[in-house]
């Protein structure tokens, strides 16, 4: 296993198998390969990291003092190191925190800098801030709990930690009390498949653990992150297919109300979905009022059509749609606009109208079909939808000139029953002009 230390604004690389050269807080780490954290090292390659946030932050503050051509790269660093722990989580990573007031941003300039960017330590390590919370403590008597390799370690080197804060909350999974109080300490929460392990941080006066006790601390992490991944990646033996012979206690009543329960979930699923189709095709038809292009003509073609008119071909770059409505063939000429129809719009449909004429059959029915003012809400549209100046010209065709609200309205009244085809067909074969719905 590989591990980095990060202090004093540097992550630390500790090559070999958690063979720790030197350790600095507090106890000296020797021979290390010192990675910048405001630079484009990779950290992603390494199972461990321990992050000494204090120092990181007072990184961050020296550079906020800085001619504004530092300044101006913070963000984007910081954006860098936060997408690496990401990624560094994602390949189940463990990081090591000092619990410390530093990770509360208490410093005002600094905590203000750092909301203008975005940035936040406490959402890197998978905390929500108002979760967090910390009374001011310290001590050197600690007791683990729930984790036999601190167990050991403490049996060991009992003071080899000095805590200066405990946690308000419980957040995580607590692995650290204190001694008598049963205050926490320690914990470790899951990001993912990885995890960010809080601990005290260590106890620099302790002579013993500085000079014997970095062999100690360095199996006590190993076999704490390889317990944690072997959680992780734990898969439940299967049991030979012979043992369903053998019926424990109430197994068979168990399966029989399992098996029943299954099958209502079943039909509850399916009749959710039901539901949920029925539901979004009717949403689907509210681009009626909010749309425009391809998908008005979409929703307008469905509407008809579910009516029950029937939809004839349309050769290409002719009209938008043509119906057989009742005993006559409709053209329609479909437009979203954010504002009123115009004259163009007749004219536009005037075309389509001539060239679909049939010398047996006649001239269609021309339909202008226009979603006004198509991004206000309905109750907002007050102005007309089709001024005075275009209404002599539509008439004089014959033109029937609606809304998509109104083909809204139509549908729903047929839906409810209050509206039948047949009147729906007659509304729009014979409307001159603006139509109305009683």
């Amino acid at each position: 296993m590989r591990s980095q230390l990060l202090k004093n604004g540097w992550l630390f690389l500790l090559i070999c198998c958690m063979h720790i050269a030197g350790f600095n807080v507090p106890i000296n780490l020797l021979g290390v390969e010192s990675l910048n954290f405001f630079n484009y090292d990779d950290i992603t390659s390494h199972d461990v990291i321990f992050w000494d946030t204090q120092d990181s932050m007072s990184s961050i503050r020296n550079r906020i003092k800085a001619p504004s051509s530092v300044l101006e790269a913070i963000p984007e660093y910081l954006k860098f190191r936060e997408e690496q722990f990401q990624s560094f989580f994602r390949r189940k990573g463990l990081l090591i925190v000092p619990l410390s007031d530093y990770l509360l941003d208490n410093d005002e300039p600094l905590k203000r800098f750092l909301d203008n960017i975005g940035f936040n330590f406490l959402r890197i390590l998978g905390v929500e801030n108002s979760n967090f919370k910390l009374n001011r403590l310290k001590g050197t008597k600690v007791k683990a709990i729930k984790s036999e390799p601190f167990v050991e370690l403490l049996k060991n080197y009992p003071d080899c930690f000095k805590y200066t804060h405990v946690l308000k909350h419980n957040i995580g999974d607590p692995i650290l009390k204190t001694l008598n109080d049963d205050f926490i300490v320690g914990t470790q929460i899951d990001v993912g498949e990885g995890a960010v392990l809080f601990i005290p941080p260590f106890n620099s006066q302790n002579e013993i653990f500085k000079t014997h006790g970095r062999e100690a601390l360095l199996s006590c992490i190993d076999r704490f992150n390889k317990e944690r991944l072997a959680q992780i990646n734990f898969v439940e033996p299967s049991l030979p297919s012979w043992v369903s012979e053998i019926q424990i206690g109430n197994e068979s009543t168990l399966s029989d109300s399992l098996s029943n329960k299954q099958t209502k979930l079943n039909a509850l699923h399916d009749s959710i979905n039901s539901i949920e189709i029925e539901l979004n095709n009717l949403i689907f038809y509210k681009r009626l009022i909010c749309s425009d292009g391809v998908n008005l003509e979409r929703a307008v073609k469905k509407a008809l059509e579910f009516i029950g008119f029937k939809t004839l071909h349309v050769s290409t770059n002719r009209a938008d749609l043509l119906f057989e409505i009742g005993n006559d063939r409709v053209v329609f000429e479909i437009k979203g606009v954010s504002g009123s129809a115009g004259e163009k719009h007749a004219s536009q449909l005037e075309k389509w109208v001539n060239e679909e004429h049939d010398d047996d059959l006649g001239l269609p029915k021309g339909i202008l079909l226009v979603n006004t003012f198509k991004n206000l809400p309905i109750s907002e549209r007050t102005e007309p939808s089709f001024p005075n100046q275009m209404l002599n010209f539509s008439e004089k065709r014959d033109h029937c000139l609606m809304t998509g609200h109104d083909l809204l309205q139509m549908l729903s009244l047929f839906m409810k029953g209050e509206m039948t085809k047949e009147e729906i067909a007659e509304l729009l074969t014979s409307t001159v002009g603006i139509l109305k719905i009683n």
